[in-house]
């Protein structure tokens, strides 16, 4: 289901099921203090990313600011989808990265599990049941591939990539190299060197990918015009943007925002 409501005051609540897993997926900014913890992780409250997993048999508690939260919220009884325990073997796993998963597939998923449950089309009841089994699979290969990642020497600390993604994600404008450098308490060069070998990626890719993200949320949840999206996710002219857009999605940005 899609959810969307205004938030006078801060919140808190917690979320456990023995059968059940449950997906969120922002369909916008997160209001401001959106922490959240595993009880079984130990306890320490985190930002909570784009896309949060809560596994069956996971203790969930979060909380958030004052604000509006639209969600895709997705609920999955995963005995009725899978036999085996390849799945949940990679589940158990993966407790660090439950908070934010990542992966342009999960996103792709979700997005397409929100565009049916908006506007069902034939057979939607046995599509959705392959999307989720879809889904499944692919959160399996993301943290198995996020706890492959965790071995790799010389890169930032957790820490610092926790810094670098609030700031990319969360900021009024996209960040400049220096500016990273200076929240991490790094020369330029070491962070270059460092988020090469933590990540596989560029600096300035990651930056790019995690600003064409935050666009596609704006261009589905606001009215605002291109140009100014443009200009928020630290493009310097809409033209830009639109090349940039249209060569990692596919479309342009108001062929985009009309499908969605």
């Amino acid at each position: 289901m899609i959810v969307d409501y205004e938030r006078g005051d801060a919140v808190a609540g917690t979320w456990y099921s023995r059968d059940l897993h449950y997906f969120d997926m922002t369909l916008g900014r997160r209001p401001k203090g959106a922490l959240g913890h595993f009880v079984e992780d130990g306890g320490e409250d985190r930002p909570v990313g784009p896309i949060l997993f809560a596994p069956a048999g996971y203790h969930y508690a979060g909380q958030g600011g004052r604000g509006r939260q639209k969600s895709l919220a997705v609920v999955i009884e995963p005995a009725r989808l899978v036999e085996g325990d390849e799945i949940g073997t990679a589940i158990a796993e993966g407790l660090p990265h439950f908070l934010s998963l990542k992966g342009q597939s999960l996103r792709g998923l979700l997005a397409r599990i929100e565009r049916e449950v908006a506007a069902p089309g034939f057979a939607s009841a046995l599509l959705l049941d392959g999307l989720c089994l879809s889904l499944l699979v692919e959160t399996a290969r993301a943290l198995r591939g996020a706890n492959e990642g965790c071995v790799r020497k010389g890169g930032l600390s957790a820490r610092n990539l926790r810094l670098i993604e609030e700031r990319v994600r969360h900021g009024e404008t996209a960040p400049s190299l220096p500016e990273l450098a200076s929240l991490c308490q790094l020369s330029l060069r070491q962070l270059v060197r460092a988020f090469h070998a933590e990540t596989g990626r560029t600096v300035g890719d990651y930056v790019q990918h995690v600003s064409l993200e935050r666009a596609r949320q704006m261009l589905r949840s606001s009215m605002l015009p291109v140009a100014e999206i443009a200009r928020k996710v630290g493009f310097s002219n809409p033209s830009a943007f639109s090349a940039a857009f249209r060569r990692a999605c596919g479309e342009t940005p108001s062929s985009y925002r009309k499908q969605g």
